[in-house]
């Protein structure tokens, strides 16, 4: 089974490469502002909810912050937001073509909702929220289990 570290460190890998990308992150979205010093743009992963789907597949939600600031006279947040969306596309395509890196998961983009944001955060922020679901594969065998 693919597990919630592993999908942490492939979000992780993406960011790294991304160039568009400064800070990555992983928790819940009022740790963004508590995480240190962050250089933006910045990727935060959460990790939402989780269900059984078809047998073997478990499937693993979350939700995707990428964001950066907007001027104190917002007259740069269409072109943040324009920006963000854009990042948030890329990371999908590498979700779901990865090039460099290669998952035991599988992401369909067809899940993918984007909603953009702005004015959520104590700081001039804008982009956009994605959520993802993750198809991994998992293996109802009950042997399998640590047990004694």
């Amino acid at each position: 089974m693919v597990t919630l570290v592993e999908i942490n460190d492939a979000f992780s890998s993406i960011a790294t490469v991304h160039r568009q990308i400064n800070t990555y992150g992983i928790g819940d979205p009022w740790e963004l502002a508590t995480s240190g010093t962050t250089r933006y743009p910045v990727m935060w992963a959460t990790p939402d909810t989780g269900r059984m789907d078809d047998p073997g597949t478990y499937v693993s939600r979350w939700k995707v912050l990428l964001l950066d600031l907007v001027k104190s006279d917002e007259s740069n947040e269409t072109d943040v937001l324009s920006d963000m969306e854009q990042v948030a596309l890329d990371v999908v395509a590498l979700l779901t073509n990865p090039a460099f890196l290669t998952y035991d998961f599988h992401v369909d983009h067809t899940s993918v909702t984007i909603e953009r944001v702005t004015e959520k955060f104590d700081d001039l922020l804008a982009g956009v929220l994605m959520t993802i679901e993750i198809r991994c594969p998992f293996n109802l065998d009950r042997c399998a289990v640590p047990q004694t």
